[in-house]
């Protein structure tokens, strides 16, 4: 297979992991809402200052009600962000040893922490973790097992949990600033290749300069370019889930803030 045959496969993969997203956010949404119509506006025939006094009688449990749904849709976007990264991380371009493969798992946590926040990303790639420690062919070049996260190579893999938390607090904090989300993903991937290069560098005796040559000289420009595209895919995706599903995305307090 020529390098330009397997690019292309690798974009059709990627298009077809993000068509499943959107297949998947539209689909849920669609169900949430014929299992939970939305309550008619109240009306009264004296006119709406007395719909006011009446208003908070209409839903007594307002803060016992919101905790249920975003519990139940947290659970089932971690699943969700869970299976992207299950789907994405293995799809890789091997590289020379000692250099990690060229993979989509930055993809999948990107757009893992922009949709959905720190907590729910971070969760998710626990449970990635978890399932490739455990055997399953999740982690880079379809490898799996406790023998990969402790390997030279591991340290990028803890690294995912720097992205996630940066670029979701980022995102959660400045909703409408994407300059700060870049600012964020940026941060969050720094960390990640400080952390991943230095186990890198202990595990294969490196030193710092053939270590940084290893680990991250060869991926910025992907990782650049992952970045910017989960930008421009995840941003619509995000506020679509708070128009439709806000439970799923925006943390307890600012859901029991809503009106």
């Amino acid at each position: 297979m020529s390098v330009l045959s397997f690019f292309i496969l690798i974009v059709n993969l990627f298009k077809k992991s993000v068509d499943f997203l959107f297949f998947s956010v539209i689909l849920y949404g669609r169900m949430y809402a014929s299992f939970h119509p939305v309550s008619p506006k109240l009306y009264h025939p004296q006119g709406r200052g007395h719909c006011k006094a009446v208003r908070p009688a209409m839903s007594p449990h307002k803060e016992t009600r919101y905790p249920m749904k975003t519990n139940v849709h947290k659970i089932t976007f971690t699943a969700l962000m869970a299976a992207l990264l299950c789907v994405l991380s293995p799809i890789s371009i091997p590289l020379p040893s000692p250099m990690p493969a060229i993979t989509l798992a930055f993809v999948a946590v990107y757009l893992s922490a922009y949709i959905t926040g720190p907590f729910v990303s971070c969760t998710a790639i626990f449970i990635y973790i978890l399932l490739g420690c455990v055997g399953l062919p999740v982690f880079s070049k379809s490898q799996a097992g406790l023998s990969v996260l402790v390997g030279p190579t591991g340290g990028y893999i803890i690294g995912y949990f720097f992205i996630a938390l940066f670029t979701g607090l980022a995102v959660q904090k400045y909703e409408k600033k994407i300059y700060l989300h870049v600012v964020g993903m940026v941060i969050g991937t720094l960390i990640c290749y400080i952390f991943g290069t230095v186990w890198l560098g202990v595990s294969m005796n490196l030193t710092p300069k053939a270590a940084i040559a290893a680990g991250v000289a060869p991926f910025v420009v992907f990782d650049a370019l992952k970045l910017a595209a989960c930008v421009a895919i995840g941003y619509p995706i995000r506020r679509q889930l708070i128009r439709m599903l806000p439970a799923a995305v925006l943390p307890a307090k600012q859901m029991a803030a809503r009106p």
